[in-house]
């Protein structure tokens, strides 16, 4: 009875020493997958910051170049309102200087029909 006590207890010794290893080894496969995941992880995360800079360096050059064409647009307008005023201006002038002359021809007409 006694060796049989003694060989279970080297049984079972074995058998600790055994689950031992085994969960030493499993626990080194989890610890090891768990690091290539966090390795794929912080790749992927460094890759997607590198296509938010490069999607805002798009964007903000986009953005310039639209308030740039904005800009020479505002500028271009501006300038035609100018020019258009001026043309108005002139056009002003003319017909106000040609309706004084109508206006002294008139005159100079009814002045001559009115003394015959």
């Amino acid at each position: 009875l006694k060796n049989k006590y003694d060989d279970l207890m080297v049984a079972a010794t074995d058998d600790r020493f055994n689950m031992d290893e085994y969960h030493t080894q499993v626990q080194a496969q989890v610890k090891e997958k768990y690091e290539q995941e966090i390795a794929g992880l912080v790749e992927e995360q460094k890759t997607l910051k590198d296509y938010c800079k490069y999607v805002k360096s798009r964007y903000d050059e986009i953005l310039e170049n639209n308030d740039i064409q904005h800009d020479n647009e505002v500028v271009t307008i501006q300038q035609g309102g100018k020019d258009l005023e001026a043309s108005l201006k002139k056009q002003l002038l003319t017909s106000q200087g040609e309706t004084s002359m109508m206006q002294r021809q008139n005159k100079v007409l009814r002045d001559t029909l009115e003394t015959r």
